[in-house]
């Protein structure tokens, strides 16, 4: 949804007077923030210490104009003004509340409510998740159906680890299906060959074949745990390997 022109320059306007009240308050200067209008879902707004500007919901924004100007607009410049006048409260890892005393004595300074959470209607506003997929395996031993995330597939696809349906030992290994919900980028079907007595190039080499159309963050997991590479060596064979079998 688009901000228009007017609601914008009501949003700048209202940031402007809450920053004069507490420069009047506190006797010092705040700098205006940058404002983006890039906020989905039911969150109303953000304010970011490290780029210094607040970024808001814009459908929620079109939906409830004056009461998220008067409300919304002056809470995240509150935890702007609240982090300059208090960086020790935001230390990475100092125990704090992010709607704490100093923020609410920021808001009642800039006459705004010093509640945590809005209350717009968010129907229109919510971003439904896409389904997760999900990989299908048949057990072999007693044929009931296991269904395993995308990191448990490739860690039982690529032979990593062996996982077994509760209350079954699974003695005749697992046969997979397919996957549920989205479309997978790239699905490994194939266990890695048996690499004892070769070279890690070798082992690089099978392996790379064996994961082909898988992509080089996957292929790369798979030589850091399957053949024993560092990272950089990892990233050292796969060019050399890539670029042997194009």
């Amino acid at each position: 949804m688009q901000v228009t022109n007017d609601v914008r320059q009501r949003v700048e306007q209202k940031l402007r007077e809450s920053i004069k009240l507490a420069e009047r308050h506190y006797g010092q200067q705040f700098e205006f923030p940058t404002i983006r209008y890039a906020k989905r879902g039911t969150t109303a707004g953000t304010a970011s210490y490290n780029r210094w500007e607040v970024n808001f919901n814009a459908v929620l924004l079109m939906e409830n104009i004056d009461k998220f100007i008067d409300r919304t607009v002056p809470h995240e410049m509150a935890h702007l003004i609240d982090y300059q006048l208090h960086p020790w409260n935001f230390d990475q890892g100092a125990k704090r509340k992010l709607h704490g005393p100093s923020w609410k004595a920021i808001m009642r300074v800039m006459g705004g409510p010093t509640t945590r959470c809005h209350d717009y209607d968010t129907t229109t506003s919510r971003v439904s998740n896409p389904t997760r997929v999900k990989y299908l395996y048949k057990c072999e031993t007693c044929g009931r159906d296991m269904f395993l995330g995308p990191k448990r597939h490739l860690r039982m696809s690529s032979g990593i680890t062996r996982y077994r349906m509760q209350g079954c030992a699974g003695h005749g290994g697992y046969t997979y299906v397919g996957s549920t919900g989205r479309p997978p980028v790239a699905t490994i079907t194939r266990r890695p060959p048996t690499f004892q007595g070769t070279s890690k190039l070798d082992q690089c080499r099978k392996l790379y074949r064996n994961l082909r159309g898988a992509t080089r963050q996957v292929v790369l997991q798979q030589f850091i745990s399957l053949v024993g590479c560092t990272p950089n060596g990892a990233s050292t064979y796969y060019a050399k390997v890539k670029k042997e079998m194009g």
